[in-house]
């Protein structure tokens, strides 16, 4: 295949990648059109990336092969350009499918093609579009057809794209096959409300399967093995059913009496021998700190801390897990370009 210089990089094989504002020193990365060899294929000749640059090669080629038969917008928006003498060409930089630079640039080298395209239009194309000297731009169509099965869908969708039409893609968007959900919840009928509300719009239940999902433990506190029953149950979800009670603090109390100057050294050193987990309620001074002899020195009081050990109750319960299978009709989503009138 013939080799000619590359046009990105005007066969230095390297692109300027940035400058530095101090001291205007040009940092350069490899090409990235001939990836640093510094030449292409001769229908890449003109290549660049660069939209405005692009714009004046495409002007070059129609001053020396009239202008182009056929344009065709490829998917990665290189655009190939064929003259009515054989001439092929590639140009980059055009882009479509939004508003923006690319867009712009495109729309004026169509316009010079002798191709009457809006920027509307541009701005609505989806590649690869293919553009016919002497025949009016139709924008492409496209359309979603539903069966049981995906050759169904896809003869539906043969049987009534229009004839003379241009298929430009066929996507299968859903094989039909059967898919799973699952879900979990503290009842068999939550767990199920629960995966229903994740089905697709049009999904068909069909089977369903319960099973037990994973433990779950909540706790409760309080003054009597009654009290923290009833608190853990407050914790429980909705609908559960309690597996295992259990016990896991026997509550107790009583009264320690603590030597200390003030209240809060008082709390201090009770602290420091309650069992864990205990709660002071109440801190007496029994007997109030005094001087020493002659008022030299201190004597501390004595202090009568109240304290209680709550009970702690566990409840286990299990979720319930639901798995349901279900199914979608098959469908294909099929893009055309309507025939010319």
């Amino acid at each position: 295949m013939e080799k000619v210089k590359c046009s990105h990089c005007e066969g230095s094989g390297k692109e300027r990648a940035s400058m530095s504002l101090d001291t205007g020193q040009i940092n350069y990365r490899t090409c990235s059109v001939c990836e640093g060899t510094g030449s292409v294929a001769a229908e890449r000749s003109h290549f660049t990336q660069y939209p405005d640059l692009s714009l004046q090669k495409a002007h070059e080629l129609m001053r020396k092969h009239g202008k182009p038969v056929e344009i065709c917008i490829a998917g990665n928006h290189d655009i190939r350009i064929s003259f009515e003498d054989g001439a092929r060409y590639i140009l980059g930089g055009f882009t479509v499918g939004y508003r923006g630079t690319g867009p712009d640039y495109c729309k004026a080298f169509l316009n010079a093609a002798g191709f009457s395209v809006s920027i509307d239009e541009i701005a609505e194309m989806r590649p690869p579009v293919t553009l016919v000297a002497g025949q009016p731009y139709i924008a492409s169509k496209t359309l979603v057809f539903e069966a049981s099965t995906v050759e169904e869908a896809k003869k539906v969708a043969g049987e009534s794209v229009p004839l003379g039409a241009k298929v430009i893609a066929l996507e299968v968007i859903r094989d039909g096959t059967p898919k799973t959900i699952e879900d979990e919840g503290s009842s068999e009928d939550i767990a199920l409300e629960n995966a229903k509300s994740r089905l697709p719009e049009g999904a068909i239940v069909e089977q369903k399967r319960v099973s037990d999902g994973i433990a779950k433990t909540v706790e409760g506190m309080g003054n009597s093995e009654d009290i923290a029953l009833e608190d853990a149950k407050r914790h429980l979800p909705e609908g559960a059913i309690i597996e295992q009670k259990k016990v896991v603090q026997v509550g107790s109390e009583g009264t320690l009496t603590v030597p200390a100057f003030s209240e809060p050294d008082a709390k201090t050193s009770a602290q420091k021998q309650l069992p864990a987990g205990a709660v002071i309620q109440r801190i007496v001074c029994s007997q109030p700190m005094s001087k020493g002899f002659l008022g030299f020195g201190r004597k501390s009081g004595s202090y009568e801390v109240s304290w209680a050990l709550p009970w702690k109750m566990h409840l286990t319960y299990h979720l319930r897990k639901v798995v349901l299978t279900y199914r979608q009709t098959a469908a294909v989503r099929v893009r055309f370009q309507p025939p010319s009138k």
